[in-house]
């Protein structure tokens, strides 16, 4: 047991070695936050969408997959970019950008036109997450999944703040409080660009020198490099669409079973709130055990717990959604952590593979959560999400399994 109590003293301990190290990962934490913060509020307004605008679950659900598969198909071109250009000037253009789509959603006049700006933030967070995690990751040298797992803290935070702050706020200011989230997306994302300009230039020169071999260019990647990404990718598919699937509807399907309007926005609070502290765990986890382990034991519970939540009365929902929370959080640094370990040399790519790609799923089980919704009522949409994260679990055995015969140092615990 002393062993154990001790490992948080010693890592708390080499926090403190490299300031401007920890100040970079903090700006891009908040950066995160502020991104996410403006981003994550669509559920909210779902409800009063669909009276003002005349639109049904379906639509919506076809407008979630179709937003985020636009951030998932172009997130590693943007990642193809922060490996070779400047991501300390994409992250706070990125964090403007997305605050100015999502500021007018909730006062655009029709469906189209609310559209239009959901896709255009969508493209926003696209160049965001692959250049932020460039950053983040190239001063990341010392236990590198607490590092990243800062980063990510920022973004579970921003979702968080951003459902619960509107919530609140709907009651007295209607739809166009949406507009609130632009000057917060100002005043951000120039304290970003300032701090940027005087934490990055040394962390970026080393990365970038780091990127090519002698002869100038970017070493290939390995076909069995290649098989394990697919299945990361994979692996983070299969959490990502119970994601998109709760996040959009809880709100809407609280709403229906419990007739309470304010519970839902509560509830994806609780669970993002509850997936910084995961977020955090499976970081801190991952740096000290293998990280496939991490992963699949987290991908056990996101499983359990959605399971649970459809099923349980009002009274046990906030436990079971703060486990959901908690288990999902696990299991967003881990699988970045094991790309970036797989391609070191291309930080940039490795994020936007987990993150953009991995992402695919999250608007597919919306979509379908949706059409599943129209006709069999949303507690049939929900009920068999708990079967996506055991497929999870399957694939990351299957990538332990084959790292070990392919003699790929991928399993090697850091820091």
């Amino acid at each position: 047991m002393a062993t154990v109590l001790k490992l948080p003293v010693d890592s708390l301990r080499s926090w403190g070695r490299d300031r401007k190290s920890h100040g970079m990962i903090g700006l891009m934490s908040y950066s995160h936050l502020a991104l996410e913060g403006c981003h994550h509020f669509l559920p909210v307004i779902v409800p009063l969408l669909v009276l003002n605008l005349g639109v049904d679950y379906a639509r919506i659900g076809a407008l979630t997959f179709v937003a985020l598969s636009v951030t998932a198909g172009a997130q590693p071109c943007f990642g193809w970019l922060a490996d070779r250009w400047q991501p300390e000037l994409i992250v706070p253009l990125s964090v403007v950008w997305v605050g100015l789509c999502m500021a007018l959603s909730g006062v655009m006049p029709t469906f189209a036109w609310l559209s239009i700006v959901v896709v255009g933030a969508s493209l926003g967070s696209a160049a965001f997450h692959p250049a932020a995690a460039a950053v983040a990751l190239s001063v990341a040298v010392r236990n590198p999944g607490t590092m990243f797992s800062v980063f990510s803290l920022g973004g579970t935070l921003g979702v968080a703040v951003s459902p619960l702050l509107i919530n609140y706020l709907l009651p007295a200011w209607g739809l166009p409080t949406t507009l609130l989230y632009l000057p917060v997306a100002l005043v951000s994302a120039a304290m970003v660009f300032l701090g940027l300009k005087v934490l990055v230039p040394e962390a970026v020169r080393a990365r970038r020198s780091s990127k090519r071999n002698s002869t100038g260019t970017v070493e290939p990647i390995p076909r069995t490099v290649v098989v394990l990404l697919g299945l990361l990718v994979l692996s983070t598919m299969t959490r990502s669409w119970v994601l998109g699937a709760v996040s959009t509807y809880v709100p809407a399907w609280v709403l229906d079973k419990f007739d309470n309007s304010m519970l839902g926005g509560e509830l994806l609070a609780l669970s993002a709130l509850m997936g910084a502290v995961g977020n955090f765990v499976g970081g801190y986890t991952a740096d000290r055990f293998s990280g496939w382990k991490v992963l699949a034991v987290a991908l056990t519970g996101v499983a359990l717990a959605s399971w649970a939540v459809v099923r349980v009365p009002v009274w046990a929902l906030l436990p079971c959604v703060g486990v959901f929370g908690f288990a999902l959080g696990a299991t967003l640094p881990v699988p970045v952590l094991l790309a970036r370990r797989l391609i070191p040399t291309r930080t940039g790519l490795a994020a936007a593979l987990i993150m953009g790609l991995g992402w695919v799923p999250s608007g597919i089980g919306a979509g379908l959560a949706g059409w599943t919704a129209d006709r069999f009522g949303l507690q049939a949409a929900l009920e068999p999400l708990a079967l996506y994260p055991l497929a999870g679990v399957g694939i990351i055995v299957l990538f332990a399994w084959l790292a070990r015969v392919w003699d790929v140092p991928v399993l090697r615990t850091e820091g």
